[in-house]
């Protein structure tokens, strides 16, 4: 009888051990799936998106060239402000690239207010370091050289610009 017990037991523990192998070979054949069918859909992807690079760069003119999403140039908004004192503007010159990153940048006060003159040459001073080499969409200051509210009148002014520059 104990023979018999043992022998069942020797079939149960096979059967078992047969299904955790085929479990198990399920399990890596979906994860192996998975990761092919994500391979390829990247390598789609970096295909697609090296095609439409190349079809946006055979576009370019000597003058303004479009690729990305932005008209590549030279753009000049007057961004406003609210002070203590008042009302202040700030003139701004940005010039990017087709793809929307800042390649140079100019800013002049734009106020008669001498209190605003001195916070805006302070921001002026140092607000290039934080903005040249940027997409235009990512640039948004909050306080340079400790003129905070300058910064509000320059972002302002970026907002403009954006707006032109988009293709």
């Amino acid at each position: 009888m104990e023979a018999e017990d043992n022998n069942g037991r020797g079939k149960q523990i096979a059967i078992s051990a047969g299904i955790v192998v085929v479990i198990a070979l399920t399990i890596i054949g979906v994860v192996a799936f998975s990761n092919k069918k994500s391979d390829t859909t990247a390598s789609t992807t970096s295909t697609n998106q090296a095609a439409t690079s190349t079809a946006s760069d055979s576009t370019t003119t000597a003058t303004t060239a479009t690729t990305g999403s932005f008209k590549a140039g030279t753009y000049e908004a007057t961004g406003s402000y609210t002070n203590p004192g008042g009302s202040s503007d700030i003139n701004i010159s940005v010039t990017i690239d087709g793809t929307g990153t800042i390649t140079a940048t100019e800013a002049t006060e734009g106020t008669s207010n001498r209190e605003s003159q001195e916070y805006q040459q302070k921001f002026i001073s140092g607000y290039k370091s934080q903005v040249v080499g940027k997409k235009i969409t990512d640039v948004q200051l909050s306080r340079v050289s400790g003129s905070s509210l300058t910064s509000k009148g320059f972002n302002d002014a970026i907002a403009q610009i954006e707006k032109k520059a988009q293709a």
